[in-house]
This record gives C-alpha cells, structure tokens and sequence, in this order.
C-alpha cells in the first residue's frame, strides 16, 4: 500500500481492526487513509501542535476509538473516529468494525 500526505509523513500508526493507518505530518495535520485501498478517509489539524510528531489509535473501553497525537510544542491532542455503518443503521462490531473517519460530532480533547 502507498499513499501520499499533502506534507512529509514523520509518524505513522496503523490500526487492523479498523482497516486504518494514520500519518502525522510535518504541517501538524493527521491524515487518515484505509489500508485495503489507500483511499483518504480523513485529515485533522489539532490546534498549535507545530509538527505532528506521534500518532497513535487509541480503544476506550466504552468511547469507542480515538486517535492521539503529540505535537512538536509538546501537546497531545485527541479525536474520535466514526464508525462506518452496517446495512441495518447500526454500527458494524467486532473485529469487522472498520471507522469511516473522524467524528465531527465530538470535539476535541486534550487528554
């Protein structure tokens, strides 16, 4: 699989139950892409972070999964995912689960 950032990658993070890689990228943004057809499935630019300098897929017990990310100026952010829906309305469980992009209906955090 190959994808292109819109800036050089310096952090990569790849989540197989959710068919995802995430890339911080050294204009601060997180982009998102699927790992079947590295088609882009997300970006995200976490407030005065500089420099992405780690991502990583994070699983609450009851939250669902978020992405975490350190920035050059020595912050951490975190943004949720959405999960795809299955063909009922319901979000897909289990291993199949696969997370459509970011939530745009949960804010940000800094945990």
């Amino acid at each position: 699989l190959v994808v292109s950032c819109s800036a050089a990658a310096l952090a990569a993070a790849c989540c197989a139950p959710l068919e995802l890689v995430a890339a911080a990228t050294s204009a601060g943004e997180v982009e998102l892409f699927s790992t079947r057809d590295g088609s882009p499935r997300g970006c995200w630019a976490p407030p005065e972070v500089g420099s992405a300098r780690s991502v990583a897929f994070v699983r609450g017990e009851e939250e669902g999964w978020s992405v975490v990310v350190g920035g050059a100026d020595g912050s951490i952010h975190r943004r949720w995912l959405r999960e795809a829906q299955a063909a009922g309305g319901e979000a897909a469980g289990g291993a199949a689960s696969v997370a459509a992009g970011f939530d745009e209906a949960r804010e940000e955090e800094r945990p």
